[in-house]
């Protein structure tokens, strides 16, 4: 049994004490897990219909939302249970997470500790901008934002604006470019109802592969969890 396993059941006596459903995955780590003495930690699998693009790839600390051989699944942090190894019993796993969803599964576990590192005038922008929705319709194809804040910009006389430069970086784990336009259009509608109050906001489509670890570590990755419900 390894982190990232999905069980098909626990025993009823345990599962009343918990959200009851037919599968669980299991989050405690493989060293963890070694130990026969240490609890199990696991989180009550909701199957759900369609993958909603704000939740997938940890791109919100509280639920993540995944799909296995065609089922879409949602799991929150808040129901996180424990049971011993004795009590998980015979438990038959029926999935086990491979390389890319168990990255995603310790990325999203550890995003609960993190706080989101924005200063108090990007926090105020990116709640005003549609990105919740833009996730939303993309799926889960957007591996996740990036925001860059930049320097005041340079103006025709030679003097400094006080107006900041923003970056935003809408990185996806496919080809990116069907979805660029709508995007620009997008931000740029919501900034012209906004401007000049906050500044310019220069988007960016990149495909994974093309943002490389300095962007990554960098920039401020945007957790959906900071984000307003619009």
């Amino acid at each position: 049994m390894r982190q990232g396993d999905i069980i098909e059941s626990i025993p009823d006596t345990e599962a009343e004490k918990i959200s009851r459903t037919s599968r669980y995955l299991i989050i405690t780590h493989c060293c963890d897990l070694a130990h026969l003495n240490e609890p199990v930690e696991l989180l009550p699998c909701h199957p759900i219909e369609v993958l909603d693009g704000n939740y997938t790839r940890g791109k919100n600390s509280r639920v993540l939302h995944f799909e296995i051989n065609g089922q879409c699944y949602e799991v929150r942090a808040c129901e996180k249970a424990q049971i011993t190894r004795k009590q998980l019993g015979e438990s038959i796993v029926s999935h086990t997470a491979n390389g890319e969803e168990q990255r995603i599964l310790r990325y999203w576990l550890a995003s609960r500790y993190a706080r989101q590192a924005l200063d108090d005038d990007t926090y105020l922008l990116i709640q005003k901008l549609p990105l919740k929705k833009l996730a939303k319709k993309i799926g889960k194809e957007l591996e996740g934002i990036w925001a860059e804040l930049g320097p005041c910009e340079d103006q025709e006389d030679g003097t400094v604006s006080k107006e900041r430069v923003y970056g935003l970086y809408f990185v996806f784990t496919c080809d990116c470019r069907q979805y660029c336009g709508e995007i620009e259009e997008r931000i740029a509608l919501a900034m012209k109802k906004m401007f000049p109050s906050y500044g310019n906001v220069i988007t960016h489509c990149v495909n994974i592969d093309q943002f490389y670890y300095r962007e990554a570590t960098t920039y401020t990755y945007v957790n959906f969890d900071y984000l307003s419900a619009e």
